[in-house]
C-alpha cells in the first residue's frame, strides 16, 4: 500500500507547527541576573625558589610559580608594581613552614590560606583595597 506524499506532508504539518511553536513559550536563561565573573591571573615571574627548614642538616629547598587571582584591570598595574613585598611575603611565610608542612598536601593547603591573607592583609595597607582574591600554585616542586 503506497501512500500519498501530499497526504504524509498534510498530516504531519500541523505537528511541526505546533512543536515549533512551542519552542517559543519555553523559559529562556537570564543572563542579566548572573554576576560577571571577569577573573583575571597574574603569574609571578620568575619562579619562586628558596630554602625552607629541615629536620636533617641539609636545607629543602622549594620551587614555586604561582598566580595571583584578582577582577579588575587596572589592578594588573598594581599588583607588578607590588611584585616584591609580594615576594617578599611568600619567602618568609615559606621560611616559617616545618618540612611537613611543605610537603604534606593539607597542611600545603593551610600555609597557602595564610599567605593569602598576608598578602591581602599588605595590599590593603599600601593600597587602601583587596586586590587580590586567591592565591594559586601553579607548579609545586620541592625537594
Amino acid at each position: 500500500m503506497k501512500r500519498n506524499a501530499s497526504f504524509t506532508l498534510a498530516f504531519f504539518q500541523p505537528l511541526w507547527i505546533i512543536i515549533l511553536g512551542s519552542i517559543f513559550f519555553l523559559p529562556m536563561p537570564s543572563y542579566a541576573n548572573e554576576p560577571k565573573n571577569n577573573l583575571l591571573y597574574h603569574t609571578l615571574t620568575p619562579e619562586l625558589v628558596t630554602n625552607y627548614p629541615t629536620t636533617g642538616k641539609r636545607l629543602g629547598y622549594v620551587r614555586l610559580t604561582i598566580s595571583l587571582m584578582y577582577e579588575e584591570n587596572d589592578d594588573e598595574a598594581i599588583l607588578m608594581e607590588h611584585t616584591p613585598q609580594i615576594r617578599d611575603i611568600l619567602i618568609q611565610t615559606i621560611g616559617q613552614q616545618s618540612q611537613e608542612t611543605i610537603r604534606i598536601t593539607h597542611r600545603r593547603e593551610e600555609w597557602r590560606q595564610k599567605a593569602l591573607q598576608n598578602i591581602q592583609n599588605q595590599l590593603t595597607q599600601l593600597t587602601g583595597k583587596q586586590r587580590v582574591l586567591d592565591l594559586l600554585f601553579t607548579k609545586y616542586l620541592y625537594q
